[in-house]
């Protein structure tokens, strides 16, 4: 749990870029539940020749939507529905896109921090500390080790995120 703690206080002057990758996440689903509802008025109104269901319990909203779609002739609905598709799946693209790129933009910025912790740590040490250790040993632990928590932040923010 220390170590948890530890992970979190890293994260934390970096939480505007992760709130912002959490909000590319939310458009990307709704954008998902949009080219999903599609396929209804494809299926009913364009293949089968026949109306929408409206129900009563729906919003008013909806059901004007809906009114409208059953009112189009099946060539403008197929129309608008190409080009609506075409609009949300470019649209799902880019905030994944921007999600991907906050995140791992976010991992590289918490991986800079070790490194200049590390650094810092390194310039504290004494100079018998250097003499006991070999340079080159000692720099490839460093970028390994600072490697290999790059690669699990980056796994555990597209974890958190996605």
């Amino acid at each position: 749990m220390k170590e948890h703690r530890r992970f979190v206080s890293y994260l934390k002057p970096h939480s505007a870029v992760l709130v912002c990758a959490m909000f590319c996440m939310f458009i990307t689903s709704i954008l998902d539940v949009f080219s999903l509802s599609m396929i209804i008025p494809v299926a009913n109104n364009i293949l089968g020749g026949k109306e929408t269901i409206i129900s009563a319990s729906m919003p008013d909203v909806l059901q004007k939507f809906l009114s409208g779609l059953n009112s189009l002739p099946r060539i403008t609905l197929l129309n608008y529905i190409a080009v609506s598709m075409i609009i949300i799946f470019f649209l799902k693209q880019l905030f994944t896109f921007c999600q991907t790129y906050l995140v791992l933009n976010m991992g590289q910025r918490v991986v800079r921090d070790f490194r200049i912790k590390i650094y810092h740590k390194l310039l504290d040490l004494s100079l018998d500390f250097f003499a006991k250790k070999q340079a080159g040993k000692l720099i490839s632990q460093i970028t390994y080790d600072t490697g290999i928590i790059q690669g699990a932040l980056v796994e555990t923010l597209f974890d958190l995120v996605l």
